[in-house]
């Protein structure tokens, strides 16, 4: 674990976790609606099956390097629709 307040940091600070507002307040803002509840409960059958569908895509390789075909893919796969999806109920 890294304090960076006492060192220098390796990486950009996250928008939510290490920044204070206004920055944190509108990222949290995105981030809200797009994991919001009412948003999951339309987004819960696609969820699903693109974690089925990438679960059965693994068990035919048999092996894979779990971060970047299964941590980081999937999420990076269901997240856009969440911000979408959010967006899209925002508007209307």
């Amino acid at each position: 674990m890294s304090d960076f307040s006492k060192e220098k940091p390796w990486r950009t600070p996250s928008l939510v976790l290490e920044k204070d507002p206004p920055e944190h307040n509108r990222a949290r803002a995105v981030l809200n609606r797009a994991l919001s509840a009412s948003v999951m409960k339309q987004l819960r059958d696609s969820l699903a099956s693109a974690a089925e569908a990438l679960i059965e895509k693994l068990l035919e390789a048999r092996r894979f390097d779990a971060i970047p075909t299964l941590a980081e893919a999937y999420p990076l796969s269901v997240f856009p629709d969440a911000v979408a999806c959010a967006r899209k109920g925002a508007t209307t």
